[in-house]
């Protein structure tokens, strides 16, 4: 707010009283927002869907015994990170797998009221199905069994409703699809159809290429221990029957499946050994027959030693160019995955290399791409690939997969010159033998060919050896160190938390309005804001009165030992302490609006002083709405007005009450010029007149803050009064009772506080004494204008008489 000089409706400091008030008379609301918050979080956990969860731990632990035992070369087991098993979980590959083995390619539902119920495992018929066109997977077929043997299935297709009876445990073809349909427990059918809609039971066929596709979204796969090497698997669904039993098959597939997978490669390679074997082997013995003739031909063949060392040469050299074939190989299968895969299988590419003259240098590349596809792939679940986190770490895969490719391409290259180099010495070799006699010289090659295949089918065996025992020594110790079990509470939607968040909405609600209320609050409620913000005395305060007031408005009368009778005594004693004074005083009393309570203050404060044996009369000054004719149950059909227009004597206008030493003078007829009556020296006449007989004259004035009229004989009194109704009045009226001091110069201005809450003792919280006369002002005081409410806003927000 701002100083005496003018206020605003806003708070200028906290004032904890005002906050205490506005929070206890809203408690209806509290309840309403606490109430409609709770009933929604009802109906909310009541028919929102469960989601359930299920989870499994296992522990990825793989060993090769025979390794250890027969010290082998190891060509299963690879450095591979936890990252590995984690994304072959996750893959659709992995995961059609499982599913396929759990028969989910039909699910079965029961329609409820407000929501559907999966009956997996419960359900008492069962499907099999299979769809004649992919529109009709995902869609709900509605089955309505008839008897035993007898039912009907509904479903939509392509907008249209199609209805079909058939029977049971007969294959049926209904045009989009095919299924056979059995009753496994009819009583069951009609327990449960009992318990929903006459359309209760569906069920739905889903498409077994894309089954995945469903669960991959809703499963998670995290390392939950690197060093103990463990992950956990969770699956979140409708049936926690159902996630439960695909959590723990994916854990007890996932071993089999394991070892399959490390052992693809090396059965690639048997497979390769075993048919390069098998075409050794002839070729041995081709040579070796065609030896044994030769040897009975030459009977006995003798080569020399020199001769010797050259055959030695030569199969060193068939043996080089057997091993460079044996390496090209392992290249091109290099390549060829390379070119056929996005994602690099890098455990098949170790495997590949695993022995070669590759290994070494191989090795860290590919690992180096294994490191930066688990990286993007990690990246995939919470990153688009617009994102330049992800699209630098995609970049430098790329980079690696080319790094890779161009090393496979210079081996390849290098290869090949081995290779000429090779061949290059084999016919330098062979031009050796060109002198000797032909059947010598055939003699020479074939034993030559023979001891080549013949080291090449020794390595041949050594290598299968070693790839058999290594594959059969190779077992996988993964555990199963915690099984997926059904809960019975579901994760979503959890009720304590929404519970929990109800109230917290309910609290925040009733918050937002006290705060509110409070920031706006603009009534004026204490005496304390009337000296904040106003130099004017308080001459004393009316507590609210809890009945009915009557008609008459005088209740000192009726109970003087009331708090009512009470507070005007205080109001009486402090004008009496303002103006010792014996001579004759105007008190001239007004208010800003209507409803302030002026009128009731001006008749009982001159009852209270009447009985302190002072002669008073009272002047109903408000011409345009009179008042106090009402207030003595008296006609007005003269008075202030008749008199000053000359019509009537002062004499004929005075009327006496009930209580002693206490008359009245009625407005009058209402005259169409009251504001120049009020003002004309007919008036200062009458004034005088009613000194020479009365002690104290009282005028009940208009609200000044509506018309001028009342401003004049404020000036005229020996005892300006101006009255606020706590709780009513608004702070924004200091302002114009500052203004009109300050420019009128009204000297001796006080303030009495009317409807002051007595249970609120520094506030005036009461809402009215219930005047029964029904007349106010409001801020349409002329007849002529539209009547309009500036405290409408608060009224509809704060009370019924904010």
């Amino acid at each position: 707010m701002e100083s005496k000089s003018g206020t605003s409706v806003l708070q200028d400091q906290f004032d904890f009283k005002l906050l205490l008030f506005i929070a206890q008379k809203n408690v209806l609301y509290y309840a309403l927002f606490f109430t409609i918050s709770l009933v929604s979080a009802f109906l909310y956990v009541r028919y929102e869907k469960e989601i359930y969860d299920a989870s499994s731990i296992i522990q990825i632990v793989s060993s090769n015994s025979a390794n250890r035992i027969l010290r082998v070369e190891n060509v299963m087991e690879t450095e591979d990170g936890l990252a590995g098993d984690v994304e072959l979980i996750r893959s659709k590959e992995f995961l059609n797998r499982v599913l396929s083995k759990l028969n989910l390619e039909v699910g079965y539902y029961v329609k409820g009221t407000f929501k559907s119920y999966e009956t997996y495992k419960a359900n008492p018929y069962r499907v099999e199905f299979y769809g004649n066109s992919n529109t009709i997977y995902g869609t709900p077929i509605f089955i309505r069994f008839l008897n035993p043997k007898q039912f009907v299935l509904e479903y939509k297709s392509a907008g249209n409703l199609v209805r079909k009876k058939f029977r049971t445990d007969t294959w049926g073809n209904f045009g989009d699809f095919m299924a056979k349909i059995s009753v496994l427990s009819f009583s069951d059918v009609n327990v449960q159809r009992s318990k929903v809609k006459e359309k209760g039971f569906y069920f739905i066929g889903y498409d077994p290429d894309n089954l995945a596709d469903g669960y991959s979204s809703n499963l998670d796969v995290v390392v939950l221990n690197s060093f103990a090497r463990t992950i956990q698997i969770s699956l979140q669904g409708n049936n926690p029957h159902k996630c439960a039993d695909v959590v723990n098959a994916i854990a007890e597939n996932f071993k089999d499946y394991d070892i399959e997978k490390k052992a693809e490669s090396t059965t690639k390679t048997l497979s390769f050994i075993s048919r390069q074997l098998a075409s050794v082997y002839e070729d041995l013995k081709e040579y070796e027959g065609q030896i044994q003739g030769l040897k009975q031909t030459l009977k006995t063949p003798s080569i020399s030693a020199l001769e010797n060392q050259n055959l030695d040469q030569m199969v060193r050299q068939e043996n080089t160019l057997r091993q460079i074939q044996l390496d090209r190989m392992v290249l091109e299968q290099l390549k060829e995955e390379i070119k056929n895969r996005e994602n690099l299988d890098t455990d098949n590419l170790l495997w590949m290399i695993s022995g070669t003259r590759f290994e070494r240098g191989l090795t860290p590349i590919i690992k180096s791409v294994e490191d930066y596809q688990t990286t993007q792939s990690k990246l995939t679940v919470d990153l688009t690939d617009v994102n330049q986190t992800y699209r630098s770490i995609h970049k430098n895969l790329e980079d690696k997969r080319k790094i890779f490719s161009n090393q496979v391409n210079y081996l390849m290259f290098t290869l090949s010159k081995e290779e000429r180099e090779a061949n290059e010495k084999l016919d330098k070799v062979m031009r050796t033998f060109e002198g000797m006699p032909e059947q010598e010289l055939e003699f020479s090659k074939l034993s030559r060919l023979y001891k080549v295949n013949e080291e090449f089918y020794n390595l041949l065996l050594s290598k299968k050896a070693e790839y058999s025992i290594s594959m059969a020594g190779f077992v996988s110790l993964n555990e199963i160190l915690q099984r997926a079990k059904p809960t019975a509470s579901p994760i979503f939607p959890n009720r304590n938390v929404i519970i929990g968040v109800a109230v917290a909405i309910g609290f925040i609600a009733s918050f937002v309005l006290i705060f509110f209320q409070y920031l706006m609050f603009n009534n004026i409620t204490s005496t304390a804001e009337i000296k904040r913000y106003t130099d004017l005395s308080i001459l004393g305060l009316v507590p609210r009165y809890k009945k009915a007031v009557p008609i008459s408005q005088l209740l000192i009368d009726q109970n003087p030992k009331s708090s009512i009778a009470e507070a005007f005594r205080s109001i009486r004693s402090n004008l009496q302490f303002i103006a010792s004074e014996t001579e004759p005083r105007v008190i001239s009393i007004s208010s800003t609006v209507s409803g302030e309570g002026k009128t009731f203050i001006a008749i009982n404060l001159a009852g209270i002083i009447a009985f302190a044996d002072k002669k008073v009369i009272i002047l109903d000054m408000d011409m345009r709405k009179p008042k106090i004719h009402l207030g003595f149950n008296s006609p007005n059909l003269r008075g202030v007005s008749t008199i000053l227009i000359g019509k009537n004597t002062i004499d004929e206008c005075i009327t006496p009450s009930a209580l002693a030493n206490l008359d009245f003078i009625a407005a009058g007829p209402i005259p169409p010029n009251p504001a120049e009556l009020t003002m004309s020296h007919k008036m200062e006449g009458l004034i005088d007149y009613l000194k020479a007989r009365y002690d104290i004259i009282i005028l009940d004035n208009p609200p000044i803050g509506i018309v001028s009229d009342g401003i004049t004989n404020m000036l005229r009194a020996d005892y300006p009064i101006f009255v606020f109704r706590s709780n009513y009045s608004k702070r924004y009226f200091f302002e114009k009772i500052n203004n009109m001091v300050r420019e009128f110069n009204i000297k001796n201005m006080s303030v009495i506080l009317n409807d002051v809450d007595q249970l609120n003792p520094g506030y005036g919280y009461g809402y009215g004494y219930g005047y029964g006369y029904g007349y106010g002002y409001g801020y349409g005081y002329y007849e002529d204008l539209p009547q309009k409410r500036e405290e409408g806003l608060f009224k509809r927000w704060f009370g019924k008489d904010a």
